[in-house]
């Protein structure tokens, strides 16, 4: 990864492995591990790396559950990332919306 972002200033991944489950769905997942799984996919690699990175709110799906975008910079960049996280933040409003909670 490090020889990876040598070459590169930032990569920009998912936030999540997945849509965000509603609540009906999380009822019904067999365990917490099936979840913490699914969505922390593209995350677990970048923090078991120990590379900096920032997961910003990025919109909605469909049904109305929240996605991230991440950002990773190389070793020693966390200026340059913090940079990228408030210049996304400027031209978005994801930071600022929330999800509508519907009724089951």
């Amino acid at each position: 990864m490090r020889a990876l972002m040598s070459d590169i200033d930032l990569l920009l991944l998912p936030g999540i492995g997945a849509a965000s489950p509603t609540i009906s769905q999380m009822e019904n997942l067999g365990s917490d591990a099936e979840l913490f799984a699914g969505v922390t996919i593209p995350t677990a690699p970048i923090d078991n790396c120990g590379m900096p990175s920032i997961t910003l709110p990025a919109g909605f799906t469909e049904r109305g559950t929240p996605l991230a975008a991440q950002f990773v910079a190389g070793d020693f960049k966390e200026g340059l990332l913090l940079a990228a996280g408030h210049t996304f933040q400027q031209a978005t409003d994801f930071h600022r919306q929330h999800p509508h909670i519907v009724a089951v």
